[in-house]
């Protein structure tokens, strides 16, 4: 494969499976941040694969605020409740696991077969 076509390829399978969101706070979904953009380079190539919000001051207070503002009702949550949520978090990795070993691989340039993502799914079980 010449270069220019792996370049190519890199860009189309970013495009596929690169996330297309914003910064999570207080449940929305933020399309910008005050801090600008982070370009998210092809470390095979150094090519711009994607462009992500980054958060500033502003955000971080917003995010902030938020956290202290839902810490009531999680600290109300059971803790064979919290086990639940956790065990669904690692479903959702599971099931979505192709995917995210692209994505880390798109973003470090290490090969799939050397994901780590298996060590994250036993966190969250």
């Amino acid at each position: 494969m010449t270069s220019a076509l792996a370049n190519e390829s890199h860009r189309t399978l970013a495009a596929e499976v690169l996330p297309k969101i914003g910064l999570y706070i207080g449940g929305d979904v933020v399309p910008t941040g005050t801090g600008g953009t982070l370009e998210r380079l092809d470390p095979t190539t150094g090519e711009v694969l994607a462009e992500f919000p980054v958060a500033g001051a502003s955000d971080v207070d917003d995010a902030v605020r938020a956290a202290k503002l839902a810490f009531p009702a999680w600290k109300r949550v059971t803790a064979d409740r919290r086990r639940l949520i956790l065990a669904q978090v690692a479903a959702t990795l599971r099931e979505h696991e192709a995917e995210l070993k692209q994505i880390s691989a798109l973003e470090t340039g290490t090969p799939i077969a050397m994901s780590r993502l298996a060590q994250a799914i036993d966190y969250f079980e």
